[in-house]
């Protein structure tokens, strides 16, 4: 009778000693270890990513994580691993603490792979013990690597900005031939209205611009101007004269104060010229405005004479 008493007990120990092996453990107050895989089955390309969850009812500083083991692992290689602690109150009212450490692990080659069940030690920080759980072994099947989205990904980023580069340089490329077209029509519009009297104004500001040149040098400067626009305007040669131009500019209805003024500043030139004769300061200011009403005078006339045909 005795025998078979102590086969009954040795059995059960042996039952209960398999059992704590195969399956995640609880204490005796109710604090509960339990482990899993995000997924079973992992691609050799991709992570296999393993959970350690404690839970218990009450506060979180009621048991105290004495220390983890990093789990052992056939064909894996740990990347890296985090925990987080989690508290909140259940349906019924309980408070509920969650301690989580995950473990991430890089697959070594194809086929099965293993990790092996952890031993973790706390502290019942009431109760002042220190006890234990086992956590189970899991196994995960590493597959065929899958394609890499990431690398897809990156070559559409590419493909995108060089899409982008060429639309802004075809974009670019457009405004630059337009504003060119604007200038080169605005330049070809301003040289076909640019008139003999608009091109003689502008040498005769050129002339009184120049620092280096004394009075009567900017007095021979713009007789050689007006005896060139003569020259253009009535097709003329050589030296001309009042007497030469006096007729076509009556003709033209030139103003008789005007008319005066060009007879005085051609004579002056001329003596200026031959006679070495210094120019003043203000002789030298009514030349240029003499010169500059002839060519504003010719450039009101013109304009009439093209609207009238």
């Amino acid at each position: 009778m005795r025998k078979i008493v102590l086969s009954v007990v040795l059995f059960v120990l042996i039952s209960f000693g398999y059992s704590s092996a195969a399956a995640d453990s609880t204490s005796s107050v109710n604090i509960t270890l339990k482990t899993y895989l995000e997924s079973n089955t992992v691609p050799k390309n991709r992570e296999v990513v393993y959970h350690v969850e404690l839970s218990w009812k009450g506060d979180l500083d009621r048991f105290h994580i004495l220390g983890v083991n990093e789990p052992s692992v056939s064909n894996l290689q740990i990347r890296g691993s985090g925990s987080s602690n989690k508290f909140f109150i259940d349906n019924d009212g309980n408070p509920l603490s969650i301690k989580r450490i995950t473990y991430y692990f890089l697959p070594k080659e194809l086929g099965m792979a293993y990790i092996d069940g952890l031993v973790i030690r706390y502290e019942d920080t009431v109760r002042g013990e220190v006890e234990t759980l086992t956590a189970q072994r899991l196994q995960v099947s590493i597959t065929d690597p899958v394609a890499d989205n990431s690398s897809a990904a990156s070559i559409g980023v590419i493909i995108f900005w060089i899409v982008l580069a060429l639309f802004l340089a075809t974009v670019a490329f457009f405004v630059y031939r337009y504003y060119q077209r604007r200038d080169s029509a605005a330049q070809v519009e301003t040289a076909i209205e640019k008139t003999l009297e608009d091109e003689s104004l502008e040498k005769l500001r050129g002339i009184d611009e120049d620092k280096n040149m004394k009075y009567s040098e900017k007095v021979q400067a713009m007789s050689a101007l007006l005896n060139h626009y003569f020259a253009q305007k009535f097709d003329m040669e050589g030296l001309i004269e009042y007497k030469d131009v006096e007729e076509k500019l009556k003709s033209l209805s030139i103003q008789e104060r005007l008319l005066n003024k060009i007879k005085e500043f051609m004579e002056q030139a001329l003596l200026a010229k031959f006679a070495a004769k210094d120019v003043s300061e203000s002789d030298y200011q009514l030349y240029y405005d003499t010169l500059e009403d002839t060519f504003r005078q010719m450039n009101e006339i013109e304009s009439k004479t093209e609207e009238e045909e």
